[in-house]
């Protein structure tokens, strides 16, 4: 493919991406608002610890292997089918060490409920593994609309199921469904879409040997990067109440499903687009340059207005049993800020193919977060989010410096580039929005008014700095390339 239609692709691939995540941003927001109007925080406490669980036992099944695949250039049928069975095959494994360990992890806690919960999302694990390979296929053959579908469908399927069972009276029940009817509708639908079935395997050939070698170290970079997210609430369980964790449990998650829309989502657009550039330093720098706008304009801004207006926000959307949340998400939003922009660096890694770099770096980077996070616990879960801020803000700039050494170019314009964003545009879109909370309105009326301050001061940014200016027209020609078809 051709550089034009090459960053065509990639930039329609983008925006659709984008555009679906949105909508299953919105579709969880509803979600967690009447869900948590229905359910009490101690509920969502006690299933945040084997979310928390299950979700990292589904990142240990993919092995690394979905990015691993994405970057060959050339995959044969028998590999792909040997690299289904490994997934699958961890699936079993994983979800049968969660479900026979469930009573001992609620034991352990001493929660009762903890056990039922366990040994049903252990399914979760199992279904993701079996998906692997159709997702992987459908990425590879640039279907990012079907894919995108997929998952607004699963999410308004699982979202849809969970909110109905809890006003039939059901609450753990209501949280273990979400997650197996999401997982479950996204498998039948992706094997269907995807036109691929698994053949007879191949022998451990070099072309499996080579995916699985540069998968593992994929794996250990994101076992270090997800075990840092999913280390946190079940250490913190220990000292804290289900209902102090339901809070900061609920905070967590409206930080963690935009910076999968930016970061995990987008990277399987990114990667395949930066990995024609390996050879070319200079190309992979300047697209990674255009990439990071979306994420130091967008969503660090979003993150900036969404601490302004946290407190009245959760008050608003979940009710006054809430206002623990809304303490909490100020804090993680900052660090949410220089979290997306950090964990963006591992496009440059997997495109590169310095993934053993990556690891290196994982194996005292992500440690290390965690370990500055849990410093917060003697001040309890608000002392965990200002401490995650913290370490989140420390991780970005080695992050880049790290990852833009190891594929051959200068740091600096990405580091310049964010912080021109947040100089110019972010901290001043927040500050108006924080100008709403002095007003004595209502929660609802300041939300409303922070946020059309947020927007009256963007425009005027966008309209007075010429530096923004172009960074915002620079957003747009992405767009209107991804408008375009591939010539």
């Amino acid at each position: 493919m051709s550089g034009p239609s090459l960053a065509a692709a990639g930039a329609r691939g983008g925006l659709v991406t984008v555009a679906s995540q949105l909508v299953s941003l919105v579709t969880r927001v509803v979600g967690l608002v009447f869900l948590a109007r229905l359910l009490s925080p101690e509920v969502f406490g006690l299933a945040a610890i084997i979310v928390s669980i299950s979700t990292f036992a589904s990142a240990v099944i993919f092995l690394g292997l979905p990015m691993a695949t994405v970057q060959a250039t050339v995959l044969s049928q028998r590999a792909k089918s040997s690299l289904f069975l490994v997934n699958s095959g961890l699936g079993v494994l994983l979800a049968s060490i969660l479900f026979f360990s469930a009573d001992a992890i609620a034991d352990y806690y001493g929660q009762p409920a903890l056990s039922f919960m366990m040994r049903w999302l252990a399914v979760v694990p199992l279904l993701s593994g079996v998906q692997s390979q159709f997702r992987l296929q459908m990425i590879r053959d640039l279907k990012f609309t079907p894919l995108a579908a997929t998952e607004v469908i699963s999410q308004f399927l699982s979202t849809g199921t969970a909110i109905v069972m809890a006003l039939g009276g059901a609450s753990y029940a209501a949280i273990v469904a979400q997650g197996i009817v999401q997982s479950g509708s996204q498998l039948l639908m992706v094997v269907v879409i995807s036109r691929w079935w698994p053949t007879k395997p191949g022998s451990w050939s070099p072309e499996v040997r080579g995916l699985l070698a540069i998968g593992l170290r994929i794996f250990g970079t994101n076992l270090l990067r997800d075990g840092s997210r999913s280390v946190v609430v079940p250490i913190m369980a220990i000292f804290a109440s289900p209902a102090a964790i339901g809070n900061y449990d609920r905070a967590q998650q409206l930080v963690v499903v935009p910076i999968n829309l930016t970061v995990d989502q987008l990277q399987r657009v990114a990667i395949p687009i930066l990995t024609q550039f390996r050879d070319e330093p200079a190309r992979m720098l300047a697209y990674m340059r255009r990439a990071q706008l979306a994420a130091a304009y967008v969503t660090a801004t979003a993150f900036l207005v969404g601490a302004a207006l946290a407190e009245p926000l959760l008050a608003t959307l979940l009710g006054q049993d809430w206002k623990l949340a809304g303490t909490v998400l100020q804090a993680l939003a900052i660090g949410a800020v220089f979290r997306t922009l950090g964990q963006s660096m591992q496009w440059i890694f997997i495109s590169s193919g310095m993934t053993k770099k990556a690891l290196t770096f994982s194996l005292w980077s992500q440690p290390l977060i965690v370990i500055i996070t849990l410093l917060g616990l003697p001040w309890g879960v608000l002392g965990v989010a200002v401490a995650n801020a913290v370490a989140w803000s420390l991780y970005w700039p080695v992050s880049t410096y790290t990852a833009s050494k190891a594929a051959g170019f200068d740091a600096t314009p990405l580091i310049l580039d964010a912080l021109r964003a947040f100089a110019f545009f972010g901290i001043p879109v927040g500050a108006s929005a924080l100008v709403a909370r002095f007003l004595g309105l209502n929660d609802l009326l300041t939300v409303l008014a922070g946020i059309g301050f947020a927007v009256i001061a963007a425009s005027v940014l966008a309209l007075a700095l010429p530096a923004v200016r172009r960074d915002i027209l620079a957003l747009v020609e992405i767009l209107k390339l991804a408008g375009r078809r591939s010539r």
